[in-house]
């Protein structure tokens, strides 16, 4: 009998990942369609959280600028 095995997606993600889907227009919910997200820094952690509570991509870019003290995303 053969065994197969199915495979499962997982994401790297990272400032970086974020900062560029936020930036090219795909949202975070694509970003975030995967079986497995594993988070390479803690912004990219709380992004995450802040996305499941329902916080808006603008509102994200807004925390992210003011965790990071940058002027723009």
């Amino acid at each position: 009998m053969k065994l197969k095995y199915m495979g499962f997606n997982k994401r790297f993600i990272g400032k970086n990942n974020i900062e560029t889907f936020l930036n090219g227009g795909v949202t975070l919910k694509s970003l975030f369609k995967a079986d497995a997200l594993i988070f390479m820094d803690n912004e990219s952690s709380k992004v995450f959280e802040w996305y499941n509570k329902g916080t808006s991509e603008e509102e994200i870019k807004v925390k992210l600028i003011k965790l990071n003290g940058q002027k723009a995303i």
